[in-house]
């Protein structure tokens, strides 16, 4: 799928939710057009542990999962390559600009997205496309083959 076809199914389903009232699909919550995850995840340390069995959307190259640090960051996770330590990049999850949820990631571009006001973040935090001015905050982020983990150093 083409980031313009993200995009537009996810307008399509703000949209319509906002107009006819529906609910959004299981797992996910609606705060104007701010789509979040209803879990957490419990930092060990300074550090969050995702165990990718969980994330089917981190599968993919491309795919991109919001992360709610209980007690920290909001963070964008987004699969990079199929394997290695460059495997994944962890940035701050919330738009620097009216801090809004983070939409997607653009693979071919290599950017982030906030489809609140059209932000866009390259994978060094540095925004690409305004209205945001701020860059967003990156994390150290260790991909574990074996075991099926990618850790991330929150503090």
């Amino acid at each position: 799928m083409h980031a313009h076809e993200s995009r537009r199914g996810f307008l399509r389903i703000c949209g319509g939710a906002a107009l006819a009232g529906a609910a959004l699909p299981a797992g996910l919550t609606q705060f104007g057009c701010n789509i979040v995850p209803e879990h957490t995840e419990k930092p060990e340390g300074e550090f969050v542990s995702l165990y990718l069995g969980e994330y089917p959307e981190l599968e993919v190259v491309g795919g991109m999962s919001i992360v709610m640090v209980d007690g920290g960051p909001t963070l964008a996770v987004v699969r990079l390559a199929e394997s290695g330590d460059d495997a994944f990049a962890a940035l701050d999850g919330l738009c620097t600009h009216a801090g809004c949820t983070l939409s997607g990631f653009d693979d071919d571009a290599d950017e982030l997205y906030c489809n609140c006001h059209g932000s866009s973040f390259d994978l060094d935090g540095e925004v690409t496309a305004g209205p945001a001015e701020s860059p967003l905050g990156t994390y150290p982020v260790t991909h574990d083959e074996g075991e099926g983990t990618v850790a991330i150093e929150i503090g």
